[in-house]
């Protein structure tokens, strides 16, 4: 846990830690593409149900 998730008490993730969560483009230097966004997203929710921080991926 990075020092901002030590601050707040929770988990912190930062996308250079994780090669799946690295590489992508940034047409605009701050935002994904739609399709990378989903790729991001999907990679980022196994980091996390993996790391137990979510435990169900059901919307309601």
């Amino acid at each position: 846990m990075g020092c901002i998730g030590q601050k707040a008490n929770a988990p912190a993730y930062y996308y250079s830690d994780y090669e799946e969560l690295s590489g992508f483009e940034l047409p605009e230097w701050s935002h994904l593409s739609g399709p990378d966004a989903t790729i991001f997203t999907e990679r980022l929710i196994k980091i996390l149900l993996n790391d137990k921080v979510i435990t169900n991926t059901k919307t309601n």
